[in-house]
């Protein structure tokens, strides 16, 4: 997923560097859940032609697997 998305994997660098002082498996967790996964689907929506106001709408993990995702990571998200 990263070699893919080198854009995310800088914002992640990122992230993690200004945030080294606090820096926990949670937080990035957290950053990749609440920041770059929205940030992903809003893009994939966007360039599949869906409206700006289903675009703009806040994502939960439900609708990741939606998402054109290898079923291996969906379970991830549905399962639990």
């Amino acid at each position: 997923m990263l070699q893919e998305n080198k854009n995310n994997c800088t914002k992640i660098e990122q992230y993690a560097h200004k945030h080294l002082h606090e820096l926990s498996c949670e937080l990035m967790c957290n950053n990749i859940h609440e920041t770059i996964l929205p940030e992903m689907v809003k893009e994939q929506q966007t360039l599949v032609g869906q409206n700006e106001e289903t675009a703009n709408k806040v994502y939960d993990v439900t609708c990741l697997a939606t998402m054109d995702l290898p079923a291996s990571v969906q379970a991830l998200y549905t399962s639990g």
